[in-house]
């Protein structure tokens, strides 16, 4: 990489007075004192501090760490509304929480001490960028937190633009652009020194498709230094350039380490969430229900109206945390179990799984334990969807041979990691897909977690407000059900406003077979095991097939469109 004349690095300054000294240099620092330079010398980087002796900056208590049992908190969430413990740091703008999202990577220490900039009378374009090296490969980055400071006089909010780079530049140096979300909004806080803490703006960056599989990205901000500047937040705490960052401007033209123009440098404010590889800007759910599932409670609902409820053992602490949502054994014969599963926005490795059945649950009340159990080898699948960044994977324990009579059940299955410190959500759901009853819409789930969150089966809608009903299901077959070997399934979903009904049925002997809904034959079609019910009003509907012109029916199948 080509070295700059020296005029374009800044002199180092010496503890001293507080004072802003937007003399002509190309960069800008928050000044820490008064210094000597060489007036005839212009730079294109400008910083800003205030005086602290390194002793009270390494005693001074950072924000803790804390692991929260809800995915995503949303500001709009009820005055009074009960919340998973601990809370988020109140200093958070709408997003994730950058303290302690599932895969947040973090390099600062929590306390800012000054801040970086461009010179605004000669620069009108500055970068600010720091090295991230997943810990496996592939990976990807699903969100990026950032933070500005100002001094007095600055603005109080600025565009700015989040940007990713390839490790392919010179001698590992940023290079190629792999993605950009232009025109975003930050809000900046005054600094005041002292170590002060961050106010973060996060923003959601899956929209990227980042898949790293080798090497490290550099992850970072782009923006035009105002009059009145505004600088991206440093921590000069520890070791010289550890977060491996470069700085880019357009009076220079080249990316330069940040620390060759920012002596103090450390970490800029910047963190990131991993998340696992293979991101891709529009992932694609399967549409369609598994295909033995008996009980299936839905596809998760998206993080416009969704959520997820901490579902994991041994992951960032000892202990487990279990989501169980209620189904309903409607045959007269009862069901044979083979698999169970639930649908999981996840961050962490997952080397096993456990599962329980319960009956009689309550709140605070965990009723009767009638199956339980756990593997080593969970067959564990990519539904194709994301989760606030998290990519969701249906977690199933195969093998089972568990007969449940008729009634009402509770179902759990949780994965289980090696305290590798990342998180696993159960995904919520509306009902989409769904098979059977209830179909992802009685708000009937309950919330176990004594060790670490403190819930002993807590309702949980009093966790948060999108925490009503969870994607889970089992799969099997009926117990001498209906017709012998005649099996009915049902998928529900709406379509560009269309609310469609999938049947799937096998077991049928005849050329054709009859459609029943709700107790009135809908439809004579060939028997090719597959139709599709068009509605045009919501409510309840109750599905069953014969064979044609016969009482050698299938099971039924409930299926519910809620809403005006």
């Amino acid at each position: 990489m080509n070295k700059k004349p020296s005029s374009t690095i800044m002199t180092r300054l010496g503890w001293g007075v507080f004072f802003l000294a937007l003399v002509f240099l190309a960069f800008q620092v928050i000044p820490r004192a008064l210094g000597q330079r060489d007036a005839g010398k212009r730079s294109v980087a400008t910083s800003m501090n205030r005086p602290q002796s390194p002793t009270a900056r390494e005693n001074a208590p950072l924000p803790p760490p804390s692991a929260d049992s809800v995915l995503n908190h949303r500001r709009s969430q009820p005055a009074g509304q009960g919340q998973s413990q601990p809370v988020p740091p109140p200093h958070q703008i709408d997003g994730i929480d950058c303290n302690s999202a599932p895969g947040i990577v973090i390099h600062d220490d929590g306390g800012i001490e000054n801040g970086y900039s461009g010179n605004p009378t000669l620069v009108s374009e500055v970068r600010f960028v720091d090295k991230f090296t997943p810990g496996s490969y592939p990976a990807s980055y699903s969100s990026v937190c950032l933070d500005f400071v100002i001094l007095s006089g600055g603005p109080p909010t600025y565009p700015i633009d989040v940007v990713v780079y390839d490790d392919d530049g010179a001698g590992g140096s940023p290079g190629t652009l792999l993605g950009q979300l232009n025109g975003q909004t930050a809000t900046t806080h005054l600094f005041t020194g002292g170590g002060q803490a961050p106010i973060w703006n996060s923003y959601d960056i899956s929209s990227m498709g980042l898949n790293v599989t080798s090497g490290s990205v550099y992850i970072g901000t782009r923006y035009v230094p105002p009059s009145n500047n505004v600088f991206t937040s440093a921590d000069e705490s520890g070791s010289i350039g550890f977060a491996g960052g470069y700085w880019w401007n357009n009076f220079d033209g080249v990316w330069s380490p940040t620390q060759n123009a920012f002596g103090g440098y450390h970490s800029m404010f910047i963190r990131a969430v991993q998340v696992g590889g293979g991101g891709t800007p529009t992932p694609t759910p399967t549409p369609t229900p598994p295909t033995d599932a008996l009980w299936y409670n839905g596809d998760y609902d998206g993080d416009a109206t969704g959520n997820g409820l901490a579902n994991e053992q041994d992951t960032f602490a000892p202990g487990f945390a279990h989501v169980f949502d209620d189904f309903i054994v409607a045959d007269s014969g009862g069901w044979d179990i083979t698999s169970v599963f639930s649908d999981n926005q996840v961050s962490t490795n997952i080397v096993s799984a456990t599962w329980e059945i319960r009956q009689g649950m309550s709140a605070g009340n965990g009723g009767t334990l009638v199956a339980s159990g756990s593997t080593d080898t969970p067959v564990i699948t990519p539904t194709g969807r994301f989760g606030f960044g998290l990519p969701e994977f249906k977690v199933e324990v195969t093998g089972l041979s568990v007969h449940l009579d008729p009634g009402t059940y509770w179902l759990n299955v949780t994965p289980v990691d090696s305290l590798d410190g990342g998180r696993s959500f159960n995904s919520t759901t509306l009902g989409a897909n769904c098979v059977g009853t209830p179909c992802g819409n009685d708000q009937n789930a309950f919330f176990d977690s004594p060790n670490l969150f403190g819930f002993f089966f807590e309702p949980t809608l009093n966790l948060c407000p999108q925490c009503g009903d969870f994607s889970m299901g089992v799969n099997g077959t009926v117990s001498g059900g209906g017709g012998g070997n005649l099996k009915l399934k049902a998928g529900a979903r709406i379509a560009d406003g269309t609310k469609l009904v999938r049947l799937h049925w096998k077991g049928a002997t005849t050329d054709k077979v009859d459609i029943f809904r709700n107790d009135e034959l809908l439809a004579t079609t060939v028997n090719d095991g597959d139709a599709v019910d068009t509605l045009t009003e919501r409510g309840i509907f109750v599905y069953k097939v014969c064979e044609e012109g016969s009482s050698n029916c299938s099971n039924t199948v409930e299926v519910r469109f809620r809403g005006p």
